[in-house]
């Protein structure tokens, strides 16, 4: 098991307020194209972390989820993004060890993020700085 300083100030829950994308024409950088967005982000004392986002404005489908059309399957595979698994805090630095994935060819990689805390706000970007994104402390 993964062991975190009980006083990391990751531990708890974030919402997604917005993400940035500094450079566009970069094929490398391909962020979903939601105009609305919601998401969390948590950070157990424990060692775990788990993030979700999706578009605000996901079409539900026409029947159940078994009787769902390839169309609807592959709209709700573009309109979601999750990962979870461990995650080991430095500093100035996050490394989620990702465990499971919606996205399979990260499972098994370690995805650095660039920290920024800014009082109950929280920047995590990736290692190129290209697509920041703003979460929002969860208060009880």
């Amino acid at each position: 098991m993964n062991s975190i300083n009980s006083d990391c100030p990751l531990i708890g829950t974030w919402k997604l307020v917005d993400w940035e994308v500094r450079d566009p024409d970069d094929p490398m950088i391909a962020p979903p194209q939601w105009t609305r967005k919601q998401g969390q982000i948590m950070y157990s004392a424990d060692g775990y972390m788990a993030m979700q986002m999706s578009n605000v404005d996901r079409a539900r489908f026409a029947d159940d989820a078994y009787g769902a059309t390839d169309a609807e399957k592959i709209q709700t595979y573009a309109d979601f993004r999750a990962y979870c698994g461990t995650y080991r805090w430095h500093g100035d630095t996050v490394v989620h060890v990702v465990e499971q994935s919606d996205y399979p060819n990260i499972i098994g990689t370690e995805q650095v993020r660039l920290v920024t805390l800014d009082g109950d706000r929280l920047i995590l970007d990736n290692v190129n700085r290209s697509i920041p994104l703003t979460w929002q402390r969860v208060r009880p």
